[in-house]
């Protein structure tokens, strides 16, 4: 599991460095890398992305909203393998898309984890209210 938060930079090629834990479970597994809905981006292994792509299979192309969702995962998607040194190439579209620049906030989510740039992870790192949390946690029917 993708789990944890870590301050990493971009170099001036576009590469990241992956934590090294994550390295771990990403073994010689590709990547994808995708736009996400807040502002940043997810990675996901080859293999988790494929169980993500099942549910994208669903989408019909003759609704227009479920077109215009898969579209924008699936046009926004790249491949990307760990180099030697543990990093991975985020292309130029990407790093634009997210706002990144110099450093980046990697953030495990579980079964993908998520490239944020700084200022954008500060404006959804509003983890000090755990009683809102609590609240959103009941209304949702998690149970912990």
């Amino acid at each position: 599991m993708f789990l944890g938060k870590f301050q990493h930079s971009i170099d001036g090629k576009g590469r990241l460095t992956i934590p090294s834990r994550y390295r771990e479970m990403i073994g010689g597994q590709n990547l994808v890398v995708c736009k996400g809905f807040s502002g940043n981006l997810v990675v996901f292994t080859e293999e988790s992305f494929m169980e993500y792509a099942q549910s994208l299979k669903t989408l019909r192309s003759t609704n227009p909203k479920e077109a215009r969702i898969r579209r924008y995962i699936t046009t926004s998607a790249s491949e990307a393998r760990l180099d030697p040194q543990g990093r991975i190439l985020i292309t130029q579209e990407l790093r634009d898309a997210a706002g990144l620049k110099k450093d980046a906030v990697v953030t495990g989510n579980i079964d993908s984890f998520e490239i944020w740039s700084p200022e954008r992870w500060a404006e959804v790192d509003d983890f000090e209210e755990a009683d809102d949390l609590a609240g959103d946690i009941e209304e949702l029917g998690i149970h912990l």
